[in-house]
C-alpha cells in the first residue's frame, strides 16, 4: 500500500512538471464560419488549458497568450476578452495588446505578474467584432489562416497551439440599393470599406496615416427616390453622410450607380450641366462630377466643393474620390455658374520640399470671376491659417487658358505641414482645394510619403536619430510583399524614391523597418 501510494505521489508529480511547462491551446473556432463574407464582421476564439493538479504562478514573468490574424483581417476593430469557462466570468489581472506583425496582426492576452491559475482551468480567448478587408478587386483570398498560440513563462519551447483555415467569398458587386449604414473603427493609416447589412457597398474611407485618428465611424448612405435640390441645383438622389468620432482630414470614395446619374440628368436644366449618361471612363462628363461637403448640420452648413481626385467607372458602378478637410455630408452635382461650386477649375496643385521651404504651384485651366488664391497651411488640417495672398493672373478675373503660380512657405513647421488653397470671388465667395500634407522631421523618426496616390513612384522622406539599416516593404492587398528595398539611413533627413511604374493600379500597403523593427505602415494608391 505504502509503494502505491509512492507511484501515485510520483505520478502526479511528474504529471504536474511536464505540464507546468505547457499551456495547451485547442477547440480553436473562427465564426461565422468558412467561407466568410468579406464584409462581414467575424469572431475567432480559442481554449488554452493549464492541465496540471499544481497551480500555476511565477512571480518572475508571465504567461502570453495570441491569436494571429492574417492581414486580410481588419484586428484594429476586434474586441478581446478571456473568460474562465467554469465560472463564465472574465479572468482577472489579464490586459490586451494589438501588436501589427509581418504579414498580419495579433491580439494577445498577457497575465500580470503574480496572477495565479487554478489547477486544470480553462480559459477562452475571444476576439469579436473583427472585420475582413474588402476583396471585391483583388480576387478571392481563398487560403487564410488564424493561429492560436500559447507561451508559458519561462517556457524554451514556448508557442504551442493550433490553427484554423477560412476562405472569403465573394462579395456582392453592387451598391446599397436603401438607405444605410455601417459602424467601424477607423485607425491611423487605415482603408475601410463599409457595407450594408446584406454585403452591398456604402462608402469607402481612408484614415490618412500620421495625422488626426477618425475613431469610431459611422457610413450613411442616404437614397431618395429622385434628385434633390437645393438653391436651385439638383443633387444626385445618392448623398452620403460620414460621422467620424474625431473630426479631420481624409480621402473619401464615394459611388454611384448609372442610374442614378440618368435620374439626376432627367431633371437638371440649363444653367446647369449634365452628368456622365454612358457607363463609360471616356464619357466627356465627367469632369462635370463635383462633390459638396457640409457639415452634419446639413445643407448650407459650412459648404464647400470638392472636385475629384479621381472618378472611375468599373464596369458597375461610378467610384468618386475626394479629399476632404473634414466631415461630414457628402453630394454629388455636376459644375455650374453659381456661388456652391468652384469658380477655378485646377488643373494641377502640389506642394514639394526644398532645401528648408516648402514650394506651392497650382495651375489653372478656368478662371471665372476670381480676385485671389490665399495659400493657408494648418498643424492639424482643420485649423488653417493664411501665408499669403496671391492675385489672379486672369484679366479681370477671367480666363479659359492655362495660368502657373506658385508661393514659397520659407518657415515649415516640424511635424504635419497642411496646405490648401483658399480661392477668392470677386464677391469675396471663397472655396477651397483638397489638403496636401508635408511633413518636416525632428528628432526621432519622421516619414512623409508623397505624392498619394500617385502613378509612377513615391518619395519617402524618413528622419531618423541616428545610423540605421532600413527595408521598406511594399505589399498588395492580400499581403503579399511585391516590392523590397534596403537602404542605410544616416542621422537627419533621408530621401528615398520608390519605383511603381511596373505595378498595377490599386492600394498597396507601405511598411516601414528600422534595424529589423515596424516603425511605419500606411497605404499608398497607384492610379
Amino acid at each position: 500500500m505504502k509503494n502505491k501510494f509512492l507511484i501515485i505521489v510520483c505520478s502526479l508529480f511528474m504529471m504536474s512538471t511536464i505540464a507546468k511547462a505547457d499551456w495547451v491551446a485547442g477547440n480553436t473556432t473562427v465564426r461565422p464560419g468558412s467561407p466568410i463574407t468579406a464584409c462581414v464582421e467575424m469572431e475567432a476564439e480559442g481554449t488554452f488549458s493549464w492541465f496540471s493538479v499544481l497551480p500555476y504562478a511565477n512571480d518572475i514573468s508571465v504567461a502570453t497568450f495570441k491569436i494571429l490574424l492574417p492581414n486580410v483581417v481588419l484586428a484594429s476593430t476586434g474586441t478581446p476578452t478571456m473568460v474562465d469557462l467554469a465560472t463564465n466570468t472574465p479572468y482577472p489581472n489579464v490586459t490586451f495588446n494589438l501588436s501589427t506583425t509581418p504579414g498580419g496582426s495579433a491580439w494577445e492576452a498577457t497575465f500580470g505578474t503574480g496572477t495565479i491559475v487554478a489547477p486544470f482551468t480553462v480559459l477562452v480567448f475571444k476576439v469579436s467584432n473583427l472585420k475582413v478587408m474588402d476583396t471585391t478587386k483583388n480576387g478571392l483570398l481563398m487560403s487564410n489562416t488564424i493561429e492560436f498560440l500559447s507561451s508559458p513563462a519561462n517556457d524554451a519551447a514556448g508557442n504551442n497551439g493550433s490553427s484554423v483555415n477560412f476562405s472569403i467569398a465573394a462579395n456582392p458587386t453592387g451598391l446599397a440599393p436603401i438607405t444605410s449604414n455601417d459602424s467601424l473603427i477607423q485607425a491611423d493609416g487605415t482603408t475601410i470599406s463599409y457595407y450594408d447589412s446584406g454585403c452591398f457597398l456604402i462608402a469607402t474611407v481612408n484614415d490618412n496615416a500620421g495625422g488626426n485618428t477618425l475613431g469610431a465611424t459611422v457610413s450613411t448612405v442616404n437614397l431618395g427616390a429622385t434628385a434633390g435640390v437645393h438653391n436651385g441645383q439638383p443633387f444626385v438622389r445618392r448623398w452620403y453622410q460620414i460621422t467620424p468620432t474625431n473630426n479631420g482630414p481624409a480621402t473619401v470614395t464615394i459611388y454611384a450607380n448609372q442610374s442614378d446619374f440618368d435620374n439626376y440628368n432627367s431633371v437638371v436644366a440649363a444653367p446647369y450641366d449634365s452628368l456622365p449618361s454612358t457607363g463609360s471612363n471616356t464619357d466627356p462628363k465627367i469632369a462635370n462630377i463635383h462633390v459638396t461637403k457640409n457639415d452634419d448640420g446639413g445643407l448650407s452648413v459650412n459648404p464647400i466643393v470638392l472636385i475629384p481626385t479621381s472618378v472611375n467607372w468599373n464596369g458597375t458602378y461610378w467610384e468618386i474620390t475626394v479629399a476632404t478637410p473634414a466631415f461630414s455630408q457628402f453630394r454629388i452635382h455636376s459644375a455650374n455658374p453659381a456661388n456652391t461650386p468652384l469658380s477655378v477649375q485646377y488643373k494641377e496643385f502640389t506642394v514639394a520640399k526644398q532645401a528648408t521651404a516648402d514650394l506651392v504651384e497650382w495651375t489653372t485651366f478656368n478662371e471665372k470671376n476670381n480676385s485671389r488664391f490665399n495659400v493657408q497651411r494648418s498643424a492639424d488640417g482643420i485649423t488653417f491659417e493664411t501665408l499669403g495672398p496671391v492675385n489672379s493672373k486672369a484679366v479681370n478675373g477671367l480666363s479659359v487658358s492655362e495660368l502657373n503660380y506658385n508661393f514659397l512657405d520659407e518657415n515649415p513647421q516640424i511635424g504635419h505641414n497642411y496646405y490648401r488653397l483658399e480661392q477668392v470671388d470677386m464677391d469675396n465667395s471663397k472655396n477651397y482645394t483638397k489638403t496636401i500634407d508635408i511633413i518636416w522631421g525632428a528628432e526621432g523618426s519622421v516619414v512623409s510619403i508623397y505624392p498619394n496616390p500617385t502613378k509612377d513612384f513615391v518619395n519617402i522622406d524618413l528622419s531618423t536619430d541616428k545610423v540605421s539599416q532600413v527595408e521598406i516593404k511594399l505589399l498588395d492587398m492580400s499581403g503579399r510583399v511585391v516590392k523590397s528595398v534596403l537602404a542605410r539611413t544616416a542621422k537627419g533627413m533621408n530621401y528615398i524614391k520608390l519605383e511603381l511604374a511596373e505595378l498595377a493600379t490599386g492600394v498597396y500597403g507601405v511598411q516601414i523597418y528600422e534595424n529589423n523593427k515596424l516603425s511605419h505602415a500606411s497605404t499608398v494608391r497607384k492610379n
